[in-house]
């Protein structure tokens, strides 16, 4: 069948001749019902013109474009400034619509184990390590050399077409919102620069002070969280380059624990699982996983991590050569005058790492940033006089978090008060 002169008929009710018909369903899909199905095939020249209005006309030469054109379907899309739809099928289920839910995709993942299953006992394998360095590394180099626009989380509309119009979600966010924590972050709310995502995280952090019952244990724990907080938004300009301020901004896992890894008895990655939290994060946020030394975000021993951490990057550098070539101009990051491995070096030695680790746990921040923030700066007074000054600190600082800062710690603690309360009573019986 000449490629030039024939076109199938959508195999779909209800959509035929129509390009809305492909944003639903697989490419591969229509063309294969096209094939098997005996669906009818007309030819382009004698039937294209009839009957049909311009914008019909346009539609029909989009749909044949893109059926007898496959492989270059995107590109073509993109040429003539078309949206370009994902490969998935869009289906409603009538069994659903009484209960007014969606649904999801499961898949059972036959190849390989959970990365936690072998991590514990097995990461002391240099080869091991290697290997799976190795994979992650090629991972984050895939959605570095794809920048995007905004900081976000992708959705997919009506029409199949992937786009950046959701807050950037994270398994933290929901979380907060599962326990009825109010987060001041409207769903729609993307980001263009870098210091107003930054901004708003710092405020779900406040959120969680604010409103979780059990958000600070005693008046001194709630007074110490209002100074890491206040703090944490002064010298977050100390951390971030401005010169990347709009971007590059990358498609980021956040929720890669070594539970959400599959590897094969050599460590390398088969599966990737829980990606509904990827986000479109910026590029300095971006880091190896925490747990390389199998301790908690707020555990984490400096020195361990370092070692891990320079094997890390060093496995990552010889990837970096490998994938993109030797020369800096084919392994600069799109926009970016600087390799990944270079950008990686940057963030470690000016202790991003750390202040991103803070942002993305909300239990971990208080004890990040007093063990691995707070001491990168420097105390005017001597070791007999450094008592003063953090008298100063914990009294001066949370007052400029919130105003009337001391009556809102006095609340904290009759919330921790009333949950205790609480507690007791739910769990207690009649003995008799």
């Amino acid at each position: 069948m000449g490629a030039s002169i024939s076109l199938f008929q959508c195999p779909f009710k209800g959509r035929a001749g129509k390009v809305v018909g492909y944003s639903y369903v697989s490419l591969s899909h229509i063309r294969l019902q096209g094939l098997t199905t005996g669906t009818k095939r007309f030819d382009v020249k004698r039937r294209l013109m009839h009957g049909l209005t311009k914008n019909a006309l346009i539609s029909q030469l989009l749909l044949f474009l893109v059926l007898v054109c496959q492989p270059d379907s995107e590109q073509i899309l993109s040429l003539l400034r078309c949206p370009v739809p994902c490969w998935y099928m869009k289906h409603r289920a009538s069994t659903l619509d009484g209960l007014g839910v969606g649904y999801m995709l499961f898949d059972y993942v036959e190849d390989g184990k959970m990365l936690s299953v072998s991590y514990a006992e097995r990461c002391h394998d240099t080869t091991l390590r290697r290997n799976l360095f190795s994979d992650l590394a090629r991972i984050q180099l895939i959605f570095s050399r794809k920048p995007l626009p905004r900081i976000g989380s992708l959705t997919i509309d009506d029409d199949g077409v992937l786009d950046i119009k959701n807050r950037p979600l994270t398994l933290e966010i929901c979380h907060l919102e599962n326990e009825n924590i109010p987060i001041d972050i409207q769903r729609k709310t993307t980001y263009s620069t870098v210091d107003t995502c930054i901004h708003d995280l710092l405020s779900i952090h406040d959120s969680r002070l604010r409103y979780q019952p059990t958000g600070a244990s005693s008046m001194k724990d709630c007074i110490s969280q209002m100074c890491a907080l206040t703090t944490m938004r002064t010298v977050y300009s100390d951390f971030f380059d401005r010169k990347l301020r709009s971007g590059p901004f990358v498609l980021t896992l956040t929720d890669l624990h070594a539970s959400n890894f599959f590897v094969d008895d050599n460590w390398h990655i088969t599966k990737l699982i829980d990606l509904e939290w990827a986000c479109v994060r910026p590029i300095e946020m971006q880091h190896p996983p925490y747990w390389l030394t199998s301790q908690a975000v707020d555990r984490i021993d400096e020195t361990q991590y370092s070692e891990m951490c320079t094997e890390f990057i060093d496995d990552f550098e010889q990837v970096e050569k490998t994938m993109l070539g030797g020369d800096e101009r084919s392994m600069a990051i799109v926009g970016c005058d600087f390799s990944y491995t270079e950008l990686l070096k940057r963030l470690w030695e000016k202790g991003i790492f750390w202040y991103c680790f803070a942002l993305d746990s909300l239990a971990g921040l208080h004890h990040i940033f007093y063990h691995r923030i707070r001491p990168r700066y420097q105390i005017p007074y001597s070791q007999s006089q450094e008592f003063q000054f953090g008298t100063g600190f914990y009294i001066t600082t949370p007052t400029f978090w919130c105003p009337k800062a001391w009556d809102f710690a006095k609340s904290k603690v009759k919330d921790e008060e009333k949950y205790d309360e609480q507690l007791r009573d739910a769990f207690q019986f009649d003995s008799s």
